[in-house]
């Protein structure tokens, strides 16, 4: 019995209104969306009983730069692949694969990345939200092309932060986090992973290149030995490293 495949279609944007939740029931739901939003300060959930993958479609027809403040979203589905976008500003964002691999696609955007308000002629710059991404039982990847925006406006705020878990299996990243901040303290990054393709240096420039440097806690729980290489430079308020079953080699920089 049940629902083998649902597929949902929608050309243009979706604006998440009111808290709920969005329960899914089919072996496999297929969700065309190019733009999802939220309105200010709802909880929603996409809740997945089987795989969920979420595309764009046509992402250029649509144009929507702004979005509610400070929403919370979570999806979940056995396992899940993302490749759409998603503006959320100063918001929460929980993406969980259950059983399955979580992939973030060359055409993602997870923005969380503070804004701008206006309030009787003063302004108001929000801090950078919280993403969290988790594999439970699978591996993480997230594709050269995605963005993950945490970062402030220039003109004020903090950046927010990141946490990446495949606690049995492996983390992928790429140069694609904005986590600065100009006037504030820039994002901060949570990692718990079984291995890491490219190691710490592939955290590194994961963090650093962001111009992040808020705290760092980084969980490495397989046998493969670390090195923090001479090129490598984490510039953060704090920093920690643990490593289960593996050693550590220190030649690059640890600026806190």
């Amino acid at each position: 019995g049940g629902v083998d495949a649902l597929t949902m279609n929608a050309s243009g944007f979706v604006t998440l209104a009111g808290d709920g939740t969005w329960r899914m029931g089919a072996k496999s739901t297929q969700i065309t969306a190019p733009i999802v939003t939220a309105e200010s300060g709802v909880t929603s959930t996409l809740a997945a009983d089987g795989t969920l993958a979420l595309s764009g479609g046509e992402q250029a027809a649509v144009d929507v730069t702004s979005s509610g403040i400070g929403a919370s979203v979570n999806v979940t589905g056995t396992s899940v692949a993302m490749d759409n976008h998603w503006l959320l500003s100063s918001g929460l964002m929980s993406v969980t694969a259950t059983t399955g691999d979580l992939q973030v696609g060359e055409h993602a955007l997870l923005d969380a990345s503070g804004t701008h308000l206006t309030v009787f002629e003063k302004s108001y710059y929000t801090d950078g939200g919280k993403i969290g991404l988790t594999s439970q039982q699978g591996n993480l990847n997230i594709a050269s092309g995605a963005v993950i925006d945490i970062s402030a406006q220039a003109g004020g705020g903090n950046a927010g932060s990141i946490a990446l878990s495949a606690a049995q299996g492996n983390l992928n990243t790429h140069k694609n986090l904005k986590a600065d901040s100009a006037q504030g303290v820039g994002g901060g990054l949570s990692v718990d992973a079984k291995t890491v393709a490219g190691g710490l240096h592939s955290l590194a420039e994961f963090f650093g290149l962001a111009n992040a440097d808020g705290e760092v806690n980084i969980r490495l729980r397989g046998d493969e030995s670390q090195a923090i290489d001479n090129n490598d430079e984490w510039k953060a308020s704090s920093f920690t490293l643990s490593l289960d079953n593996a050693d550590l080699a220190v030649n690059g920089l640890i600026d806190t």
